[in-house]
């Protein structure tokens, strides 16, 4: 007997004579034997666990026989575990050993290891419900007593995107600069990689769609996990057309018509355009794209002027194909009556729900608003109500319950509630001087109504059961020096609005308020649209339909302005300040983005 150290040790010779030892040393077994003998070890000793083995331990007795039994000391492999939260954590020691673990504390494998002998502790399973993942600390090396090792469990956290909007192809999202993710359908999508308590995640657009060309946004796409994470990606289409409304170019006037450029937001002319209208047609005042996309709406102002000239306005139903050409009066009945002998619509509004067209016609002193079904591109008339004097814009809210008209010449603010596209008789608001262009944010929250006098810009809150508006605030301010705002538009997502100066020139650009709707200047505004000022000639602006992009019409300088729009700040960066859109003549009134 050699190496012993622990207690308990058993040996047993032939399967029945037991032989206890304490000590090494020679020991010899109480029954003798004249035949065969088979000693064994029938208990190991433990305290300290040892593994004592018999060698030459069996054979015939021809003489006094002594067989070698040696003893090596065994040392526990022991995982001290914390942090564990999910369940079907199994450990495993070198690579054979595993060791199921349900709970957080000590957790012995079943086999000790030899003094001297190698022991290598890995994770074979990693925790789920919730998913974890547990790192064992120096989990290697050479037992020379009983070993503890480390293992700590950290829990994982899922990283999903849920996107909406997406029609196109090709939408790759990437989580912390590595993980791609292919999208190829709306809803929740997770991420292949989890990301570990406390750990940063940031979602980004690695490839934007395609086929149609859209733009997709992450909201709140960076933070630090403390539980599953969904951040939400919103995709818009990407502009394909822009139109310009010149009354002024020409004998009679000209529509204009552009193609987006989907990667950068410029804008090349369609073939043929701009297309100058006829005395049918004649001063192209305000436009809006039918809700299809086949067909444009322009409305004339057809004031009465001497022969060739009609004494009646009219709206225009323009065909559009698909790389942008206008083909003018594409329906049966077009030119469609709207107004009467001595007034003229100056403003458009599209109703989808119906759908249906709005018209602001003035006859000073008083205006009319007119409401119109729409059926491939044939307007059909509802009804039509007084209004305020000189009504110059048109709005409809979101939740297309209400329509609102700006009378610039006294100050009201014409209130209409639809129903099946007909007209209430109007309520008026007022606290504001010359209202000119008015815009609803995209929330259906707050309006922003322009002063051409004050050179501010201000906004209200409706009653959601009449439309009424409430002002709130003094005007902001749209910049120094004669800026005379007109057109105005915020873009898709309501974080921007953005403001005409047709008296400077320049675009003043606002942060809204997710707050309050509150305005506050977007650094280096107002912005040059135009090295020409257009005192005479409204400038209208418009945002593409994925909120990227912003098209401004420079009145008299005869030329649309594109601009990219900075996400997160709103700030304006030129890709052209002068692109042309008129023959000859005046410029530009109306713009709009399909």
């Amino acid at each position: 007997m050699s190496g012993l150290t622990g207690t308990g040790l058993v040996l047993q010779d032939n399967g029945g004579n037991s032989l206890p030892i304490t000590t090494d040393g020679t020991f010899a077994f109480t029954t003798k034997v004249t035949g065969a003998y088979a000693v064994t070890v029938l208990t190991q000793p433990s305290t300290p666990a040892q593994i004592c083995t018999v060698t030459a331990g069996s054979g015939t007795a021809h003489a006094n026989t002594t067989v070698t039994v040696a003893c090596v000391t065994q040392y526990t492999i022991t995982a001290n575990v914390s942090g564990l939260a999910g369940t079907g954590l199994v450990l495993q020691d070198n690579g054979v050993d595993n060791l199921s673990v349900t709970t957080d504390g000590m957790h012995p494998f079943a086999t000790a290891v030899a003094a001297g002998g190698n022991y290598a502790v890995t994770v074979f399973v990693q925790p789920t419900a919730p998913a974890q993942s547990c790192t064992v600390t120096t989990g290697s090396g050479v037992a020379n007593a009983a070993v503890t090792v480390a293992v700590t469990c950290v829990t994982q956290y899922t990283i999903s995107a849920n996107v909406t909007g997406l029609t196109g192809s090709g939408l790759v999202l990437q989580d912390n600069g590595g993980d791609n993710l292919t999208v190829t359908t709306a809803g929740t999508h997770a991420f292949a990689t989890t990301v570990a308590a406390g750990g940063a995640y940031a979602v980004t657009v690695l490839t934007q769609p395609s086929t149609p060309a859209q733009f997709c946004r992450v909201t709140a796409g960076a933070g630090t996990a403390g539980g599953n994470v969904t951040v939400a990606v919103n995709c818009l289409n990407v502009g394909i057309h822009v139109f310009v409304a010149n009354p002024f170019d020409g004998t009679d006037g000209s529509v204009a018509a552009f193609n987006i450029t989907a990667s950068t937001g410029a804008l090349v002319a369609a073939t043929g355009s701009p297309y100058l209208t006829t005395a049918t047609d004649f001063g192209p005042t305000a436009l809006a794209v039918d809700p299809s996309g086949a067909y444009l709406y322009s409305a004339n102002q057809g004031l009465p002027l001497p022969a060739p000239h009609p004494t009646g306005a009219g709206i225009s139903t323009w065909g559009i194909d698909a790389n942008g050409v206008l083909h003018p009066d594409a329906v049966v009945g077009s030119p469609f009556a709207s107004g009467g002998i001595d007034n003229s619509p100056d403003a458009l509004a599209i109703d989808p729900a119906g759908p249906y067209l709005y018209a602001a016609s003035n006859d000073n002193p008083t205006g009319t608003v007119e409401g119109f079904s729409l059926a491939a591109g044939i307007l059909t008339a509802l009804n039509s109500q007084v209004e305020g004097n000189v009504p110059f814009s048109l709005a409809v809210d979101t939740t297309n319950k209400f329509v609102w008209a700006p009378n610039g010449n006294d100050g009201s603010i014409g209130e209409f509630t639809l129903t099946a596209g007909m007209l209430s008789v109007p309520g008026y608001s007022g606290a504001i001087t010359n209202p000119y262009a008015i815009v609803v944010d995209p929330t259906g929250t707050y309006l922003y109504i322009t002063d051409n006098i004050a050179n501010t810009v201000q906004r209200f809150t409706y009653n959601a059961g009449s439309g009424s508006l409430t002002a709130h605030g003094i005007g902001v301010s749209t910049g120094a020096g004669n800026g005379a705002p007109t057109g105005a538009a915020i873009d898709p997502t309501g974080s921007f609005l953005f403001v005409a100066n047709s008296g400077t020139g320049k675009v003043a650009a606002f942060t809204i308020s997710a707050v309050d709707g509150s305005l506050t200047a977007v650094a280096g505004s107002p912005f040059t649209a135009s090295g020409t000022a257009s005192p005479n000639t409204p400038t209208a602006v418009a945002v593409d339909p994925s909120g990227q992009y912003l098209y401004v019409a420079n009145g008299d300088a005869g030329t649309i302005s594109v601009f990219k729009i900075t996400a997160g700040t709103g700030v304006l960066t030129a890709v052209n300040l002068a692109v042309p859109c008129v023959s000859s003549g005046g410029g530009p009134q109306s713009i709009v983005v399909q």
